[in-house]
């Protein structure tokens, strides 16, 4: 199974900003990339939490969903808090966001079922 450490694999994090002021970026990664009806794994390999905002591009107009599968751990994607076991079905349309927090040694895995492949660009906060 394909592995890629997405924006959870972070070798140095910073601590989020205060509550009431929105963080800035800290680090920028290499757009990650989901293959129509390909589950691909994802892992936190910090020893912290994480923040990670990512902007999402396909090129299907109608959008893409994405199946969103918690295996380790719990977090929140798009400020659903989610635990081992929960899964949520996200739909995105290009320049969407997907705002994720995932614990230290989490691990998601995620479903492109969409008709088009999906690339994400994520920061880290």
């Amino acid at each position: 199974m394909k592995r890629f450490f997405l924006a959870f694999s972070f070798a140095c994090m910073l601590p989020m900003a205060h509550a009431t002021t929105p963080p800035a970026p800290t680090a920028a990664f290499e757009p990650f990339v989901l293959e129509p009806n390909q589950r691909t794994e994802y892992s936190n390999l910090s020893f912290q939490q994480i923040h990670a905002s990512c902007v999402i591009n396909t090129a299907a107009k109608e959008g893409n969903d994405i199946f969103v599968e918690v295996l380790r751990k719990k977090g929140q994607v798009n400020g659903k808090n989610l635990s081992t076991g929960d899964h949520v079905m996200l739909h995105f349309y290009d320049n969407d966001l997907l705002d994720v927090v995932a614990d230290a040694a989490g691990r998601v895995a995620l479903t492109n079922n969409g008709p088009t492949t999906i690339k994400a660009t994520c920061h880290t906060f």
